[in-house]
Formats: structure tokens, sequence, C-alpha cells
């Protein structure tokens, strides 16, 4: 009776230092898990906010790239073709930087009634006040078109 008393008793201790180690190992992956989920927190609000800033960088390089275009129409550099099927931009850069971006189909309707506007309002003025007005209104869309900035990668 009494060996099996130890026995019990033994067992009784190995079954808590068990129970210890196996409680000492949850917490550890706790503890494990709670600092992976704070570093994943953190690496999801830095890719947000790289996310915003990309989309930013894009959107005014995109909005940039069609004041271009439609600078293009009062200087001469961007025209429609014979047929007005098809706009042609003969700055290069410009015409690189519309057709990276895949912006041209969304330029055609914007570049049409400027160039339409522009024909009609030039049509009307002398030569030297459409000149003038040429200037000024490229001097005016010229700052906020900046120069395209085509790194977006992180």
């Amino acid at each position: 009776m009494r060996h099996a008393r130890e026995l019990l008793d033994a067992a009784k201790d190995e079954a808590h230092q068990l129970s210890q180690r196996v409680r000492e190992d949850l917490a550890m992956q706790t503890e494990l898990i709670e600092v992976s989920k704070a570093e994943l927190e953190q690496e999801k609000r830095a890719f947000d906010l790289e996310r915003r800033r990309i989309v930013k960088r894009v959107v005014k390089d995109l909005a940039g790239a069609t004041v271009r275009v439609l600078l293009g129409v009062l200087s001469g550099t961007v025209q429609f073709e014979r047929t007005r099927s098809t706009i042609v931009i003969t700055d290069a850069e410009l015409a690189k930087n519309v057709s990276d971006s895949q912006i041209m189909s969304y330029l055609e309707k914007p570049v049409a009634i400027v160039l339409s506007a522009w024909q009609k309002l030039s049509a009307l003025l002398p030569k030297p006040d459409a000149a003038r007005l040429q200037s000024d209104l490229q001097s005016t869309l010229k700052p906020i078109s900046g120069p395209p900035d085509r790194r977006y990668e992180p």
C-alpha cells in the first residue's frame, strides 16, 4: 500500500510538472503570437501608408500627364489625325507617358473639346490676342502639370 501511495504521489508530481510545463509553453506561445500580431499590424500600417503614397503619386502623375496633353493642344504638339480617330502626340516623352499609363482613350473627349474650343476661340480673336491667350493659358497650366515621376515601386 505504501508503494502504491508513493507511485500515486510520484504520478501526481509528474502530472503537476507536466501541467506546469504545458502552461509555461502555452504562455510563451501566446506571447510569441501577440508579438507576431503586433508586428503584422505594424507591417499592415506601413503597407497602407505606402499604398496611399503610391496612389497619390500615380493620381498626381496622371493628372499632370492630362494637363500636359491639354497644354499640348494649345501648343500644337497634341492633335487629332486628319480622320479625327486618333490623337497624335509629337512630344515623345509625353507620348510615352500617356502610352505607358494607358490613358489615351480617357483623353480623347477632353482633347476633342479643348481642341474645338481653342479653334473656335482663336478664330474669333486677332492673331496677337490669340497668341497672348495661348501663352497665358500655357503659363497658368504649366506649374500644375509637373514632370512625370515613374518611381512607384516601394
